[in-house]
């Protein structure tokens, strides 16, 4: 079972998501992320906990901004507690 519910409150979207799951995978995961947009930023956190189900724990931040044209600069940093890793990235996207 996975239940989201996604608002939108003029420029700050909130997404949370819940599932469970019995059978051949048993546990809970949860996930939630704020997004605020304006002016071409957009600003993005998350966190994500899925310990129970495939071991991951996990929260970031990201950004992009819109460029014009269909081009945008997007980058954004991830840390996954589980693993004790963290990843950056950062490019352009282009859309047609």
């Amino acid at each position: 079972i996975v239940l989201g519910v996604d608002a939108t409150f003029s420029t700050i979207t909130m997404k949370a998501r819940y599932g469970t799951a019995s059978g051949v995978i048993d546990g809970d995961q949860w996930a939630l992320s704020v997004t605020h947009s304006a002016n071409g930023l957009g600003v993005t956190a998350f966190a994500s906990d899925d310990t129970e189900v495939g071991g991951d724990e996990a929260w970031g931040l990201g950004a992009s901004y819109d460029l014009g044209g269909g081009a945008s600069v997007a980058g954004g940093y991830v840390s996954n507690e589980t693993d004790d890793t963290d990843a950056f990235d950062l490019g352009l996207k282009f859309s047609f």
